[in-house]
């Protein structure tokens, strides 16, 4: 299952990145679009990429599981070695946390995300601090 989804994964980048190199070359040659036009079009070109990209994480990570099956780890978390259980593993295949260990790294994310960044919050902070100082 898996390696028929990396392998439709992978050909659908492969069209999809072989349509931006044309488009692209097409764009390139008409310089006289109007700057509002040129705006419209690099950010539906950003917002093409960024697909791209969710596209070829996702094909990594499938690589990634392949490489753990072949390791034989392939069920086990990776951030506490347990047994990741079956049946989470037949909801989501690329799973590689088991589910407690996956809403840890959730909520801690959420919690940097909400904080604004780990190493940059604690700048933040300090920044604050000086500017109430200075008041």
């Amino acid at each position: 299952m898996l390696n028929a989804k990396r392998g439709e994964l992978f050909l659908v980048l492969r069209r999809e990145f072989g349509e931006r190199l044309e488009e692209d070359a097409l764009t390139s040659q008409d310089e006289k679009i109007e700057i509002g036009d040129r705006s419209v079009s690099v950010l539906r070109q950003d917002v093409e990429l960024e697909r791209l990209a969710m596209k070829r994480r996702e094909l990594r990570r499938i690589d990634d599981v392949l490489e753990r099956l072949d390791q034989g780890s392939y069920g086990l978390c990776e951030d506490c070695d347990a047994e990741i259980a079956e049946e989470r593993l037949e909801i989501v295949p690329l799973a590689t946390r088991c589910v407690e260990c996956e809403r840890r790294r959730e909520f801690e994310e959420k919690r940097i995300e909400e904080t604004g960044g780990g190493f940059r919050a604690g700048f933040r902070d300090i920044r604050d601090k000086s500017e109430e100082g200075e008041d």
